[in-house]
């Protein structure tokens, strides 16, 4: 036992010493080039005024709102056949759509809210969390199809290709983790007290619900913020830009502009489906104390963006889409072998991490069983 105390001990010391290592490294960098951080911060902020708060903020309340009271319900029921599909409770389905019209924070802020009331298990959170952090229509189509391909039916052919690849993800995460002990079956929801619920009136909802939203687009804002300083330092170094767009998916797409077309497809469905780790800390910061763990949904993430790059990638031969078709500049005209390294290997890492997840998925399980 002492033995393996001090194990743990060493871990431990040699897990902070390299925490310590790389936050001191990153004071050093941002005093020594004062200029770049200032930069990004910039950066960050622009992005946040034009780009996240516009197409962002109101989805955000219109989630917040519809998780606070009963109307998801009324307003989703003729879709509640997806929520069978996912084996979750059918109220739930509106978590799902909105994530899907929203963009990336909008379903984790809502299985937070559900679990927070009580109204779904922290399990049920865990198997919807899977399929229900997605990008949004408008940033596929213009952020990604306009800007990057001057196409709108290319994005909107790459957002049919994400929510495919959502559903099909929630049908394997319902069917891995129906069988797990002490979750809500798909039909059903836990039975609440009704006589401790206080009855609150839908203005002062919709009050709370602007408020809530509002304290989530701040912390959205911050972490684009703090992975645009990121982007900028990374930018300095070969390669860095393309590595940025796995921290921060919006200044990863940015930075594709003028490569070669199939480079391009490849590396900005991947940066989307992804998320990006910044999104991932937005996740994990909604989901705080509510006992919805990530590690499923990381599992998944990996078979998500197997599928989202799968399905785009034959929908663009399937509609003969080529470089020629919407390209605006001698720029996005790919020249032979103009993939680049770095899209050929995320090509090999999607096709390993999909080997690799249904094995470590199982472990998971095991250890989830042996609780």
């Amino acid at each position: 036992m002492k033995a393996i105390s001090c194990v743990i001990k060493k871990k431990d010391y040699i897990k902070l010493s390299l925490m310590a290592f790389g936050i001191l490294l990153a004071g050093v960098l941002v005093l020594k080039r004062a200029d770049l951080a200032v930069q990004g911060v910039s950066r960050g902020l622009d992005i946040c005024l034009h780009t996240v708060i516009p197409s962002l903020f109101m989805f955000m309340v219109i989630a917040e709102f519809l998780s606070l009271t009963d109307l998801s319900e009324v307003l989703f029921f003729p879709l509640r056949f997806i929520s069978w599909a996912f084996r979750v409770p059918g109220e739930t389905v509106s978590v799902f759509v909105l994530s899907l019209l929203g963009g990336y924070p909008t379903g984790a802020q809502m299985i937070a809210n559900l679990v927070r009331q009580k109204k779904i298990s922290p399990e049920t959170g865990e198997t919807l969390l899977c399929s229900s952090v997605n990008c949004s229509p408008s940033f596929l189509i213009g952020a990604v199809g306009i800007a990057l391909f001057n196409s709108v039916q290319l994005g909107m052919m790459m957002y049919v290709c994400q929510v495919l690849a959502a559903l099909l993800t929630g049908v394997a995460a319902g069917l891995i983790g129906r069988k797990r002990g002490g979750d809500y079956s798909w039909h059903e929801a836990p039975e609440t007290d009704e006589e401790d619920e206080e009855k609150v009136s839908y203005v002062q909802t919709f009050v709370t619900a602007v408020v809530n939203a509002g304290k989530a687009m701040f912390i959205i804002c911050c972490f684009v913020v703090l992975f645009s300083v990121v982007f900028v330092f990374l930018s300095q170094v070969p390669e860095g830009e393309f590595l940025a767009g796995l921290l921060e998916v919006s200044v990863g797409c940015t930075s594709l502009v003028g490569r070669g077309f199939l480079e391009t497809l490849i590396l900005s469905t991947v940066y989307t489906a992804f998320g990006g780790i910044c999104v991932w800390m937005q996740v994990a910061c909604f989901l705080r104390k509510t006992g919805v763990g990530m590690k499923k949904f990381v599992w998944f993430r990996c078979f998500y963006v197997f599928l989202s790059l799968l399905f785009t990638l034959l929908g663009a031969r399937l509609f003969a889409i080529s470089a020629e078709t919407f390209s605006t500049s001698a720029q996005m005209v790919p020249k032979n072998g103009s993939v680049s390294m770095t899209a050929a290997v995320f090509l090999v890492i999607l096709c390993v991490m999909l080997l690799i997840t249904e094995k470590g998925y199982d472990k998971i399980k095991k250890n989830r069983a042996g609780r």
